[in-house]
């Protein structure tokens, strides 16, 4: 589960507050689903069509967004990946001036985002995150540029 939302947290345009909450909803949806997965104990076949509903029914919010957020520093998806062992890679791409950035998370065994990617114009940094091993509390991050692969 996703306990700090700040890595969700986009600078939204102030002039557009019916776009900022709608960008926001979409965002605590995919969060809500995340974290009903991780409580499900992982992805089996009845979790993902409900979660393949639910983003769904958000779908003609994200249409609308399309030709507001071209240049916008906007989401311009944001999808949960499956992987073998029902671990969730969760993915964001926003378009900033016209240039993809993707973020990827990872988590540790409780479900809370250990680090972050960030790729955008081919740079990518690498945010980690430190949790209080007893109280799970947020402790902070660093930040590292990764080398070109």
């Amino acid at each position: 589960m996703i306990t700090e939302t700040e890595h969700y947290q986009f600078p939204l345009p102030s002039a557009d507050n019916a776009l900022s909450h709608d960008v926001e909803r979409i965002r605590q949806t995919i969060i809500a689903l995340d974290a009903a997965l991780w409580a499900a104990g992982g992805a089996d076949a009845a979790t993902i069509t409900a979660i393949e509903s639910s983003l769904s029914a958000i779908t003609p919010t994200v249409e609308a967004l399309d030709a507001y957020r071209r240049d916008a520093y906007l989401p311009t998806s944001i999808g949960l990946t499956y992987d073998a062992t029902h671990s969730v890679v969760l993915t964001e791409t926003a378009t900033i001036a016209g240039q993809n950035r993707v973020t990827q998370f990872a988590r540790d065994a409780a479900g809370r985002v250990v680090s972050y990617d960030i790729t955008y114009l081919g740079i990518t940094t690498r945010h980690t995150i430190t949790w209080d091993a007893l109280t799970g509390q947020y402790l902070g991050q660093t930040s590292e540029v990764l080398p070109n692969e």
